[in-house]
């Protein structure tokens, strides 16, 4: 419980200079929660951005010494102006413990997937190696090999494992404690900063609903869950339906949503958090006393950040203030018109200084391999299929071919899979239009895109790299459905329109978050003893390990060596094989069942 608690002060200072930071941006700004949720966004990707830009400069230790320097002044200014300046709450007792008590329902969802995954549940490859590469670089030198070729420096995203190591190298505490705490404040940042956005430019309501909703919407639809027998399976199938391939009734969505990234790929959860940080900057030049040449050069730092960090961010986003910049120069609004193409375009020169997917895009590598995506707008308005759509019903309605690796935005299943998100697009449209609201479009804009992009790029290598872009699309989704939920609450003087807003505002409610609330009480099969097949074997390697003169370095046995093997038809994934970074404490091999207690005497 100790090391909880320092990580956590460790991990505290960021986000406490993220609070000072915002609060000097926008000095008339006395509602405390919409400080400190933005200051949560903020102060995590500005933060990870100049850590990973000095780690081309400075050895780890000084680029962590940096960045707590950076982040000592606006911290102090935070702690001075909750002295001096008189903030309100503004959210009455009622409505503020249903939000603290959604955010924490949510954070132990969090928790417990992310503990599944790594102790006892369905372990799952990237995730072991996404923590051995943090313990790899909180015990040597920067940067850390490739897992797949020892010999080689990792040219892909990795901003969180390096924050997750920062805090192991502070705080003294173990890679799972410093993982935690990693997936748990960006979980914050992101509700946080959503929620502050939203609430500065539309609601409270609207900020709630919007922030919720983004987290609970996941990628497979309720109406396939209540046909789902449930009661009649034993724990580790339940979890297996549940969490590791969703094998529900009628079809599933890709099962990489937010729901299970923690326990994933909890990258992608770091930096969504740096650009829920990037649309609170962007609302903050709404306010004509706000500093706005910082506020976009800040934003712009924040983009940045979330594209080196999970990259299928930085075109939606891109996108969408392009999209809004061409709509206000044509109504000659050219001071945000401006500003937003400034974010864009300095962000596209400060995405390819941290080294992730961009820098090696751009720049390659002697031993790095470019990403092999290709221009392909023949597959426009479809969505790929590969790891994304299937179907476990009969009915011919709901199926997606097996053999179709594509198909349209408007085919039936995935009408029934995420329709409600058309429908939300559409409200939100109607809505900003009837109003002349053009802080409700991007909301609309932003998900559109993401569900477009798979229509015009694909990926020859791995085709579910651009399926993240539908599972994007969907989280976006949620978070324009609650928007457009709280807008339809507004009170209406004719009796019939008001009760149909609720009625069509209650049904993007339920259909962007239900399935989520559904599978809570699957959580405690994830906790429970799972079966494992392979553990003779997998001691006997993890001995074996042990026992190798190079305590860093990463052995595959037995298994694929690169990309092509992992996804060639001769290989289930990365099952059955086990990676070794030395002392990482990770109790475990990789395959689909863990047994942690026989396994933590070996690693």
């Amino acid at each position: 419980m100790s090391e909880i608690f320092l990580v956590s002060l460790v991990a505290l200072v960021p986000l406490l200079s993220g609070f000072g930071l915002v609060s000097w941006l926008i000095p008339t700004e006395r509602r405390l929660p919409i400080l400190i949720g933005g200051g949560l966004a903020v102060g995590q990707g500005l933060s990870i951005f100049i850590l990973m830009s000095m780690l081309h400069l400075l050895p780890m230790n000084f680029a962590v010494i940096l960045v707590f320097v950076v982040c000592t002044p606006p911290a102090v200014f935070a702690i001075t102006t909750l002295r001096r300046r008189r903030f309100v709450w503004g959210i009455s007792f009622g409505w503020s413990v249903l939000a603290l008590s959604l955010l924490a329902l949510i954070s132990i969802g969090a928790a417990v997937d992310l503990t599944a995954s790594v102790w006892n549940g369905s372990t799952h490859e990237n995730l072991v190696v996404r923590m051995a590469m943090a313990a790899h670089a909180a015990d040597s030198i920067w940067p850390v090999m490739d897992p797949y070729s020892p010999d080689h420096q990792r040219l892909y995203r990795h901003a969180a494992q390096v924050w997750t190591s920062v805090l192991m190298r502070t705080s003294g505490t173990d890679v799972y404690i410093a993982t935690l705490v990693t997936v748990l404040t960006s979980v914050w940042g992101i509700a946080g900063g959503l929620f502050a956005a939203i609430a500065r430019i539309r609601s409270y309501l609207a900020g709630l609903l919007g922030a919720a909703l983004s987290l609970t919407a996941t990628p497979a639809n309720f109406l396939a869950i209540w046909k789902t027998p449930f009661g009649s399976l034993r724990a580790s199938n339940a979890y297996g339906i549940a969490a590791v391939k969703r094998e529900l009734a009628q079809g599933y969505v890709l099962g990489h949503g937010l729901i299970l990234v923690p326990g994933n790929d909890f990258t992608i959860l770091f930096g969504l958090s740096a650009g829920a940080g990037t649309v609170f900057l962007i609302s903050a030049l709404s306010e004509s006393k706000a500093r706005h040449r910082t506020c976009v050069f800040l934003a712009a730092m924040s983009l940045a950040a979330a594209g080196a960090s999970a990259e299928q961010l930085f075109p939606i986003l891109a996108a969408t203030l392009l999209t809004m910049a061409v709509g206000l120069a044509f109504q000659k609004r050219w001071k945000p018109a401006i500003s937003f193409t400034g974010i864009v375009g300095i962000s596209a020169i400060l995405v390819i200084i941290p080294e992730g997917t961009y820098s090696a895009l751009i720049f390659g590598s002697e031993v790095g391999q470019r990403a092999s995506f290709a221009f392909t707008p023949e597959y426009i308005f479809r969505l790929p299929t590969e790891y994304l759509m299937f179907a476990g019903s009969e009915s011919r309605f709901f199926t997606a071919p097996s053999e179709s690796f594509r198909v349209w935005l408007f085919e039936p299943i995935v009408l029934k899979e995420i329709g409600w998100i058309y429908l939300a697009l559409l409200t939100l449209v109607a809505l900003g239009l009837s109003r002349k609201s053009n802080s409700l479009l991007p909301f609309a804009i932003a998900p559109a895109i993401a569900l477009l992009i798979p229509g015009v790029v694909s990926d020859q290598l791995y085709e579910i790299n651009i399926a993240k872009f539908t599972v994007l699309g969907i989280s976006l989704g949620g978070l324009g459905s609650g928007i457009a939920a709280a807008e339809l609450l507004r009170k209406n003087k004719s009796q019939v329109l008001a009760t149909t807003a609720k009625m069509l505002a209650t049904g993007l409610v339920i259909f962007a978050s239900a399935t989520w609330f559904l599978t809570v009480p699957v959580w405690p099969a994830k906790l429970s003893e799972q079966p494992y097949p392979h553990l003779t074997e997998d001691l006997e390697a993890a001995q074996f390990l042990r026992s190798l003169d190079y305590g860093r370095r990463a052995l595959i046995l037995p298994g694929p060596t690169n990309k092509e093997d992992v996804n060639s038809d001769g290989w289930e994934g990365m099952h059955r094989f086990v990676v070794s970074f030395g002392a990482t404490s990770i109790p475990m091999g990789l395959d689909r069942w863990g047994a942690d207690h026989l396994y933590q005497p070996f690693y």
